[in-house]
């Protein structure tokens, strides 16, 4: 049902657009009913339900304003009128607010920030009483730019001697946009300065690397539901974001007029409340989302990384860190032989990692500071080896075939897809298999049997070779992320 506006007349005046003109008309009058419609121009169109009124042509800017200010009001008889232009009309008639009527001019607040912010002519609703007032005081001399004469040159002025009434800028910006980003669903807009309002979502999670690449899937849903996507995290992990496949909003670098009405989702413990079930699916279930896609992560580095732009053409990144949960360390593994097996498979092996690394002979050490050039490190190899960390989950979100190891953590409630991963688990050699998830926080118990070395995490050197064959002979690659929007 259209909204009824039985006490505004409807005017575009426009000389020179006349196609755009009336399309513009058109889209006002599918929102909403007005007591009359009027196109004023200088051609003798006839257009079903709406009256058009011929003048002598409009050359410029300067006479569309001085017939604006002195000769408008001559044209209607309500008490308000609503004034489009081609390129600024009715967006959404049930965004209209009773409201707007209370003040004798309203438009898109403009970027000022001295108390004369309103605003906008293009798409503006004035009263008769103030078209009457500027079109007969002999004060009112200047008439260009219109709106500005109107809402900036003369309104103490007008407010002092009239009692003329100028909204605040958060009503005018539920009125109409312009130049800032729309925080609401407007009534219309004018210009195209900026995309029609978006709902904003902010998702909240700090913590680690992993913990952060791991939401992305939340994100990417938000998105396909026309959300503007802000993410809460620290700097350095946005930049996991920054060229995205599709916009991810720093929440540093948002405009903060669009943070107050946004939805806002806290994920930081949100799946350590929940350590038995997969972290995803307690993403989601923080989120309210009940049919959220369950899949790995997906990042880009902003270009397809393929054949032509891989770091190296074949090679291997292995990611070893002393952590201080034991149970997620790599223990007995002779580091040397894997290396010169690999190499001798053709591949060129990097290590990488930062805490407490035990460096490997005879492989290259790469001191990946930069979130995004350890992305592309990463996501260029044709083979990942690591514990189960933020660099793995870097590894999966590009689609890298891997070799994981998981002591104390089950691989099934990290993530959600295995399918191109080669797990080496020894989760099970103990009476309490999988122990990280026995228990509500951040991190496991210490081992019962050894805390320094703990069983679950000790393995062999053929485990590795075995899994590199498997790797060989049947995970192939993902496809290239960066297409997929």
């Amino acid at each position: 049902m259209k909204t009824n506006l039985n006490n505004v007349t409807l005017i575009c005046v426009d000389c020179v657009n006349h196609g755009e003109a009336v399309a513009a008309i058109r889209k006002s009058m599918a929102e909403c009913d007005f007591a009359a419609v009027k196109f004023i121009t200088d051609k003798p169109f006839e257009f079903e339900g709406i009256g058009v009124i011929n003048i002598l042509p409009l050359k410029s800017k300067e006479e569309y304003s001085h017939f604006i200010i002195k000769e408008l009001y001559k044209y209607f008889d309500t008490d308000y009128v609503l004034i489009i232009q081609a390129d600024g009309y009715v967006l959404n008639g049930k965004s209209w607010l009773p409201e707007f009527l209370e003040y004798d001019y309203i438009g898109a607040a403009w970027l000022y920030s001295d108390g004369r912010n309103v605003g906008n002519g293009g798409l503006s609703c004035r009263s008769k009483k103030l078209q009457e007032i500027v079109a007969t005081d002999p004060f009112i001399e200047i008439t260009s730019p219109e709106d500005e004469v109107l809402s900036r040159l003369y309104r103490g002025y007008l407010e002092k001697k009239y009692g003329i009434r100028f909204p605040s800028d958060d009503l005018a910006d539920k009125f109409a946009y312009e130049l800032r980003t729309p925080i609401y669903d407007t009534f219309g807009f004018h210009g195209k300065f900026h995309k029609p309002f978006q709902k904003t979502v902010v998702v909240k999670r700090t913590a680690a690397m992993g913990d952060v690449i791991m939401v992305e899937p939340v994100l990417h849903y938000f998105h396909k539901k026309g959300y503007r996507v802000v993410l809460d995290t620290l700097d350095q992990f946005y930049m996991l974001f920054a060229s995205h496949y599709f916009p991810v909003h720093s929440i540093k670098r948002i405009d903060g007029r669009l943070l107050p009405g946004a939805e806002k989702y806290n994920l930081d413990m949100a799946y350590e409340a929940f350590p038995q079930q997969n972290r995803l699916k307690s993403y989601y279930q923080f989120c309210g989302i009940k049919d959220g896609e369950m899949r790995n992560p997906k990042l880009s580095v902003g270009f397809p990384i393929n054949e032509g732009t891989k770091l190296f053409q074949k090679s291997c990144v292995i990611h070893l860190e002393g952590i201080r949960q034991s149970g997620r360390g790599v223990f007995g593994v002779d580091w040397e032989n894997v290396v010169a097996n690999l190499q001798a498979r053709g591949y060129s092996v990097f290590q990488v990692g930062r805490r407490n690394v035990p460096m490997i002979k005879n492989a290259i050490y790469i001191n990946t500071q930069n979130e995004n050039f350890l992305c592309y490190v990463v996501g260029s190899a044709d083979i990942f080896i690591g514990i189960d960390s933020g660099v793995s989950h870097i590894a999966s979100a590009f689609g890298v075939p891997s070799i994981l190891f998981f002591g104390n953590t089950n691989p099934e409630i990290v993530h959600p897809d295995l399918s191109d991963k080669v797990i080496i688990s020894n989760g099970k050699v103990c009476n309490k298999p999988f122990c990280w998830h026995q228990q509500i926080g951040v991190e496991s118990e210490p081992c019962y049997i050894n805390p320094n070395m703990p069983p679950c995490a000790g393995y062999s050197t053929v485990q590795v070779l075995n899994a590199i064959n498997e790797i060989q002979n049947g995970i192939g690659k993902q496809k290239d992320f960066t297409q997929d929007r």
